[in-house]
């Protein structure tokens, strides 16, 4: 069949016959149907781009079509996790629909991923923020991971969608510099809840922590094993180990403050660490750091925030470039590095990683390596206070002896 067309060339011919068959005999089938009840919404299940997915599966569709009745698409292949860019991406299947002229969506399928529990939540909720609409895969449960779903879906609609149809997300922002907030607003207009969740790439040591910049005396925690309890305030902190989490009950106006806190934290700390490592030429990220700290003391949250995120990603990129001879010599000879090997390995990742224009990961990455690096330099300067103490007790004990 299909070597006979090619050796002939009648497969593009073979292709328009078989899209012109599949599109009369699906539009029999829309009318019948919409004959009975015009507000029936018809779909193809297992939907995927070609060249897995045939293009008579988009002649179905658009036979479906109708003004009245969305047509959907129902995609599995985010039962694993929420996807967005490549063949595969959710927003792929999205600006198809748009050239295929469709009154419809595209549905992707949520699943139960398996530990850790809250992989689950997390897929949901970016579904329902990039999407709006999704569909849950219920089949092959247990007991445990049953329960575990139907918490998961609760705690989604009772704290992030305020038991409504309809999600209303804020815009999500980062906080130092590995967490990503992702905040939506209740029917009131007034109270808001945040998804809280750790970058999927990175190390940082669960000990760091955060502070959620509000009046409010009693938020609520829900955890990511489930548990939930009130924070106490205001100005609660957490630390990257208890995340992911939820946390309900902030005011709408406290987003803006915990934001623009964190970024006035995150490039405090890189600026002193810079200077640890004699690394200069940071004037102007200084000056504009110190106007944010008078701005956000004068309350002046978003003014304190904008001067900053202007700065941030070059006052990393800078960092990179002037450390760059110390990782060189050190990954040139590592016995005799100034920088210790595992930092090494960190800085040099993330200027791969500013050339591989990923800068969120490429800043995590140096972060982290700093970090690191201040954290060993403190061990060691430890180690040597106490080698030194023994040191004079050993020459005290044999002086006194003799």
């Amino acid at each position: 069949g299909y070597l006979w067309l090619q050796q002939n060339g009648l497969l593009k011919k073979h292709q328009s016959w078989m899209d012109q068959k599949v599109y009369s005999l699906a539009k029999r089938v829309e009318e019948e149907v919409h004959d009975i009840n015009p507000n029936l919404s018809l779909g193809l299940l297992y939907f995927d781009v070609p060249p897995v997915t045939p293009n008579y599966y988009w002649k179905i569709l658009e036979a479906f079509n109708s003004s009245k009745a969305p047509v959907t698409a129902w995609g599995e292949d985010t039962y694993g996790g929420y996807l967005l860019g490549g063949p595969k991406g959710v927003d792929t299947f999205r600006r198809l629909f748009r050239q295929h002229k469709l009154n419809g969506m595209f549905l992707p399928g949520i699943g139960y991923p398996g530990p850790p529990n809250w992989r689950q939540l997390v897929a949901l909720e970016e579904a329902y923020r990039d999407n709006g609409h999704l569909w849950l895969f219920q089949y092959g449960y247990d007991k445990k991971s049953d329960q575990e779903h139907r918490m998961n879906f609760q705690f989604l609609h009772s704290y992030l969608l305020f038991n409504r149809t309809e999600a209303n997300p804020l815009p999500s922002f980062d906080i130092y510099p590995a967490v990503e907030a992702m905040p939506y607003l209740g029917p009131d207009n007034h109270t808001s809840s945040v998804l809280l969740k750790r970058y999927p790439f990175g190390t940082m040591a669960g000990s760091c922590n955060f502070t959620l910049v509000t009046n409010s005396t009693r938020l609520v925690y829900i955890g990511h094993n489930y548990t939930k309890k009130v924070l106490s305030g205001p100005n609660p902190t957490l630390k990257l180990s208890d995340l992911p989490c939820i946390v309900y009950g902030m005011d709408k106006e406290d987003i803006q403050p915990t934001s623009a806190l964190s970024i006035v934290r995150e490039l405090d700390w890189l600026i002193t660490t810079y200077r640890v490592f004699g690394l200069a030429n940071f004037t102007d990220l200084e000056k504009a750091l110190n106007q944010a700290k008078r701005d956000f003391d004068q309350g002046k949250f978003g003014d304190a925030e904008e001067v900053l995120l202007d700065q941030r990603e070059s006052a990393y990129l800078r960092g990179v470039q002037l450390l760059w001879p110390r990782v060189q010599a050190g990954l040139a000879n590592p016995r005799s590095s100034e920088i210790p090997i595992s930092v090494l390995r960190q800085l040099a990742n993330s200027k791969d990683l500013f050339s591989r224009e990923k800068p969120r990961e490429a800043e995590i990455s140096l972060f982290e390596g700093l970090s690191n690096w201040m954290k060993i330099g403190e061990t060691g300067s430890l180690e040597l206070l106490a080698l030194s103490c023994l040191l004079v007790l050993f020459v005290f004990r044999h002086s006194h002896r003799a």
